[in-house]
């Protein structure tokens, strides 16, 4: 099986850009200027040989250069008009519509992101994301609309784009270059994650009433790999990717993303757990071998480890 462990300082492959099909539409203007040519049947080479034999008549007059006379003969050249004015035309009609579709704010913003999708230019300086660029994603089309462009993911984070609604990759830190209309769908922290949750209320076996503070620490998975000075934060691809989607809709309509997961679910476990001891039991008056307070924190972190590791996240300690 494919290893999926990533680190830090591995680059993903970057996009091959698609650079055949603009030599294909030169391959076929030059066939049909060719046709346009054979079609006038003309015949300079009078006109030709005469101007040759007045400025240069010592040398013989190149079979080429009627060729090429003769391309560029108005005649011939009329055949391009419309070529070129249905390009002009279909070149404005284009920025026209991406103008309008992307909601852009001018023509000239729309002209230099049809441009970037025509040749895939990558000129310019890359992007540095961050939650409050994504945002913000109005301020730039790029990450509004999506590439071609260059992108710069920073060190402990990670990327994972789309390209029409799918999964397309994971980007780690460094710099990247999206491909046509790949979407950059979140940023994730590889860096441990500390979270306290306090004043929870729970309600022991024997019905009495207690409050508590849950302190959490947790990451996304590493797959394994260690974390080294020159790899800092590693991770696991799929855990990424899992992670990313890992969304819910609260009851007031905001979503949570991954990193307020454990908090939701150590909240909820240890409501659970605390219902089945008694007070007497928690406060270890009946019984100081069995330790009832470890094992709620043994029993917590047990459940939550194995909630949470299909949801690409690993749970290092926890403790009430």
């Amino acid at each position: 099986m494919r290893d999926r462990r990533l680190s830090s300082t591995r680059q993903w492959p970057e996009p091959a850009p698609n650079t055949w099909w603009p030599w294909l539409l030169v391959l076929v203007f030059m066939l049909y200027w060719l046709f346009a040519w054979s079609l006038e049947r003309l015949d300079l080479t009078p006109v030709v040989q005469d101007f040759w034999n007045t400025w240069v008549p010592m040398l013989p007059l190149p079979s080429v250069f009627i060729f090429f006379a003769e391309m560029l003969h108005p005649r011939v050249l009329r055949h391009l008009l419309p070529i070129l004015v249905g390009w002009i035309l279909a070149q404005r009609a284009a920025v026209s519509l991406i103008q309008t579709l992307y909601q852009m704010p001018d023509r000239a913003t729309a002209n230099d992101f049809l441009r970037r999708l025509q040749a895939g230019d990558v000129d310019g300086r890359a992007i540095n994301l961050s939650m409050e660029l994504l945002a913000e994603r109005q301020r730039s089309v790029l990450l509004r609309v999506g590439g071609p462009g260059p992108v710069q993911v920073l060190a402990g984070e990670a990327a994972v784009t789309e390209i029409n609604g799918r999964f397309q990759r994971v980007l780690g830190p460094g710099k990247h270059l999206l491909e046509r209309f790949e979407y950059v769908l979140t940023l994730l922290d590889l860096r441990p994650q500390e979270r306290v949750e306090t004043d929870i209320k729970l309600v022991t076996k024997d019905g009495i009433e207690l409050t508590a503070d849950l302190h959490l620490s947790y990451r996304l998975q590493t797959g394994g790999e260690p974390a080294t000075p020159a790899n800092p934060y590693p991770y696991d691809e799929e855990s990424v990717r899992t992670a990313a989607y890992a969304q819910t809709i609260l009851p007031d309509n905001q979503v949570a993303y991954w990193n307020t997961l454990p908090q939701r679910l150590g909240r909820a476990k240890l409501v659970d757990i605390i219902s089945r001891y008694r007070l007497d039991e928690i406060l270890q008056l009946t019984n100081t071998v069995a330790q009832p307070y470890l094992a709620i924190q043994t029993e917590l972190l047990r459940q939550m480890r194995i909630a949470l590791q299909p949801q690409g996240i690993e749970i290092m300690s926890a403790f009430v």
